[in-house]
């Protein structure tokens, strides 16, 4: 198992938040994301990718919100997220030219992602709406925003 770092960036926007999602290089949208190398922490792993990956900075949370795993180059990797309240976002960065970012309304971050990074992404957005609030919240359950049933 190779472990990895993940985080969802959010920022406050007026009295409630957004979160940031990244495209990968096929186009599909997800977070930040990297190998913990040697010598390396989780959280610094998550800052670093963060930064190459959206071009965004800011303070990682030391709590893991959540883990899942996936297969890649015949490995299985484990990913460890973290929230990370992002304190600038860089108009370039080194991964600009195939990757897109997004500031999206947690219920429309929801929407674009699937499987084991969704149900993580589920878990920051409670966690993010205990303490902010939501921009456009209606009071409903977060899957019924999105037209899911969870």
């Amino acid at each position: 198992m190779i472990p990895q770092a993940a985080c969802v960036p959010y920022r406050r926007a007026a009295d409630a938040y957004e979160v940031l999602l990244i495209t990968n290089r096929k186009g599909k949208w997800g977070l930040p994301k990297g190998i913990v190398d040697a010598g390396e922490t989780p959280q610094e792993t998550a800052a670093k990718e963060a930064l190459e990956e959206a071009g965004i900075t800011g303070t990682v949370e030391n709590a893991v919100i959540g883990s899942f795993t996936y297969a890649k180059w015949d490995e299985t990797l484990e990913v460890a997220v973290y929230l990370m309240e992002v304190a600038e976002t860089r108009p370039a960065f080194s991964e600009s030219a195939f990757r897109r970012r997004e500031w999206l309304r947690p219920e429309d971050a929801l929407a674009r992602i699937r499987g084991r990074m969704r149900d993580v992404l589920l878990r920051a957005v409670e966690i993010l709406d205990t303490r902010f609030g939501r921009i456009g919240k209606s009071g409903g359950e977060i899957g019924d925003e999105i037209g899911d049933s969870h």
